[in-house]
């Protein structure tokens, strides 16, 4: 099951709305402070949690993308950590005009490995048990500079999310990928900058890095540095056509439309 959360835009400006993946163990609310920005920017969206699906990347994109078709238009997909993984697969499942993959964990990865694996990760995959957050000194680099409030929306997760992140996995990806921005961090600990180089030009996306950022850009005292730029790339790659509701909007006031 997907709980889908709607954020309502202030004035509706942008005609493709965002759909947000949270991370493992994190609740979709790590994403409200940043939806809620880009929501006053006109942007209208849709966070969904997805830790109630039974399985893993794939099983998730498929109910995410259930939901997503029933949109009135194709939606950005926006993912971090996880959720990256998981909007990647979903994208190959629907269109969408983008995809923003921000700290995308990469599969197998030193840094993946030591967050997903767990002496217990078998016996739970066994027992079909759901795993809390970690703990520990891994714990405390992966929640590094994650504002009190966003981290306390973590819960435990589905072990075969976990099982697909500790190996060299495969993800679903579009066949012809849209424009595509990987968010990285300066300072992540779980996303080294040669991994986030490798996931980058195997998508064929942009890599722009964020100094001194940890894994977690979009929750941190200085979220609105990833915001920005999420919002400036956007707008840049979508072009006129995702403005048609500004154009309308200002039409109906009589002014002319401005450059965002």
């Amino acid at each position: 099951m997907v709980i889908a959360t709607p954020v309502h835009p202030e004035g509706p400006r942008y005609a493709a709305p965002i759909a947000y993946f949270s991370g493992v163990w994190m609740g979709s609310q790590v994403w409200r402070q940043a939806a809620s920005y880009l929501a006053h920017r006109g942007w209208a969206g849709t966070l969904l949690d997805t830790r109630a699906v039974a399985g893993g990347i794939a099983a998730r994109a498929a109910a995410a993308a259930e939901h997503l078709r029933a949109l009135p238009a194709a939606p950005v997909l926006v993912g971090h950590d996880a959720g990256a993984l998981v909007a990647l697969a979903a994208a190959a499942l629907i269109d969408v005009p983008a995809l923003v993959l921000v700290s995308p964990l990469s599969p197998g990865a030193p840094g993946t490995h030591a967050i997903a694996w767990s002496p217990g990760l078998v016996w739970s995959l066994i027992r079909r048990r759901s795993v809390p957050p970690p703990k520990g000194s891994h714990a405390e680099a992966f929640f590094a500079g994650l504002l009190p409030e966003a981290r306390r929306t973590a819960g435990s997760e589905h072990p075969r999310l976990l099982a697909e992140l500790a190996r060299r996995t495969r993800i679903r990806r579009p066949t012809a990928m849209p424009p595509t921005l990987v968010l990285r961090g300066g300072a992540d600990p779980v996303l080294s900058r040669d991994d986030a180089r490798r996931v980058a030009s195997d998508l064929g996306a942009e890599l722009h890095e964020i100094a001194e950022q940890g894994h977690w850009p979009l929750a941190s005292p200085a979220w609105q540095e990833c915001v920005h730029r999420m919002h400036r790339w956007l707008v840049q790659r979508l072009g006129a056509p995702n403005l048609e509701l500004y154009a309308e909007a200002m039409a109906d006031r009589g002014d002319d439309p401005d450059e965002p």
